[in-house]
């Protein structure tokens, strides 16, 4: 039994440093990692909650609101779409093609889980949102070769299936303190504009 505890403990710490972590580099803007951990702390907290009730009295379940994960995963992955498609449009031809590789090795494989028939209507707007802002592109004048990759990522997004990579294995960083570290992030995101609307509109209580 207490090996068995160990192990879930584990996965929770593993769970917040994901989220944690996630958080800081979404603020640092390394938005390719941030959208890969919190993407990570979603899996590993579904994962968690997945597990059969425990048994013993006034035990609790180790995980997080998963609509709490998800708001920041889209945080995440809209800010990240936004990058790329500003980098698509403004930059050079090899901007250009980097914004397109980092939406198919990041954004697409992480859009897959707002495409389950379980997501919710804010995760099915932020996937049409991310549909939309590239669709408006087709227009552009633009070199052949810059079209030409355009459309092709542009097919992966509008009609995913089993081209789509899953997202690639992730080594979450170890964090020294994670209750402060963890505590502080938490700060940090219940005093950002708009959170507590987003949240009242996921049905989360405020966590103020």
């Amino acid at each position: 039994m207490y090996r068995g505890w160990h192990m879930l403990y584990c996965r929770f710490r593993h769970l917040a440093s994901a989220l944690t972590v996630g958080l800081e580099h979404f603020w640092t803007h390394r938005l390719p990692s941030a959208v890969h951990l919190l993407g990570a702390a979603c899996t590993i907290n579904e994962a968690l909650l997945a597990r059969p009730p425990p048994a013993e009295p006034h035990s609790r379940y180790l995980g997080f609101d998963p609509r709490l994960l998800a708001y920041c995963r889209r945080m995440a992955l809209l800010a990240l779409n936004d990058y790329c498609a500003r980098q698509f449009e403004e930059g050079s031809l090899r901007d250009a093609l980097g914004a397109l590789r980092l939406m198919t090795d990041t954004v697409l494989p992480h859009l897959a889980p707002l495409l389950s028939p379980l997501a919710n209507a804010r995760d099915t707007r932020a996937v049409e949102e991310v549909r939309s802002r590239w669709c408006a592109m087709l227009g552009l004048a633009m070199p052949a070769e810059k079209q030409e990759q355009l459309e092709d990522m542009l097919s992966k997004l509008l009609d995913p299936g089993v081209d789509t990579p899953p997202p690639s294995p992730l080594s979450i960083p170890r964090v020294t303190n994670l209750s402060a570290a963890y505590e502080q992030a938490m700060r940090r995101l219940t005093s950002t504009k708009n959170f507590e609307t987003a949240l009242l509109e996921e049905g989360v209580p405020s966590l103020s």
